[in-house]
């Protein structure tokens, strides 16, 4: 029975493509973290403009740094519904947009400089909690504007989307919300923003010139008649 609503939210050809996704995150933050606790970070740069330096710190947006986890579900999930080479497509650009990040992360080091959190409740809890597990690296670009970004890129393409003029505003809006979020927790500095974007633009680029989509969707076609899939 939860193996059907499943399916229903999450076709079988849908599976293969939102799993790429998060393995390129793991190949390209996680790894780059890894790396980094292995060879050390050395000589980070830091990107901070003098917008950033007047850029307020606001600890209440952390809860829309939070929801931006369920903001990109939502996006991904829906453009990997609409059809089995939309999905491709958005694999394909995700996956080069955080490649190109990876090769940032360890070529480019940059780091910036939090402030110090002080106060109690939820907010200040959740505030530290953030701070300590993301720690200060992997900044330019930033994955949480690209993955913002890119996943908005394809709620427009959505043909089947219903009521789509209102969902592909409620996107956008929520893309530079994402934006302002990571910006006024101090989590990223504008140039991690703007780089977030390019990278996203670069994919989407690739995915629609390229014929990687195809590729990945005959993958996906083998991959859905394998045990694997069957299981899942």
């Amino acid at each position: 029975m939860l193996r059907q609503k499943l399916r229903k939210i999450i076709p079988v050809y849908a599976i293969f493509p939102l799993c790429m996704t998060a393995v390129t995150m793991l190949c390209s933050y996680q790894a780059a973290k890894v790396w980094q606790l292995l060879f050390g970070f050395h000589d980070p740069m830091d990107l901070s403009l003098v917008f950033d330096l007047k850029t307020p710190f606001l600890p209440g947006w952390v809860w829309a740094y939070v929801g931006s986890y369920f903001f990109w579900m939502y996006q991904y999930i829906t453009v990997a519904r609409e059809d089995p080479l939309a999905g491709c497509r958005l694999a394909v650009a995700d996956g080069i947009g955080k490649m190109i990040c990876l090769v940032f992360f360890l070529g480019m080091p940059t780091t910036n400089v939090r402030p110090e959190v002080e106060g109690s409740g939820l907010t200040i809890l959740l505030m530290k909690a953030i701070y300590f597990l993301d720690t200060p690296t992997n900044l330019f670009p930033s994955i949480h504007c690209l993955v913002a970004w890119v996943g908005t890129r394809y709620i427009y393409e959505c043909k089947k989307l219903k009521h789509k003029l209102p969902v592909c505003i409620l996107c956008t809006i929520g893309t530079f919300l994402v934006f302002a979020c990571t910006l006024l927790t101090k989590q990223h500095v504008v140039l991690d923003v703007l780089g977030g974007v390019l990278v996203g633009e670069i994919g989407w680029w690739v995915a629609r010139l390229s014929p990687l989509p195809r590729i990945m969707e005959r993958w996906n076609q083998r991959f859905q008649k394998t045990k694997v899939c069957s299981l899942l």
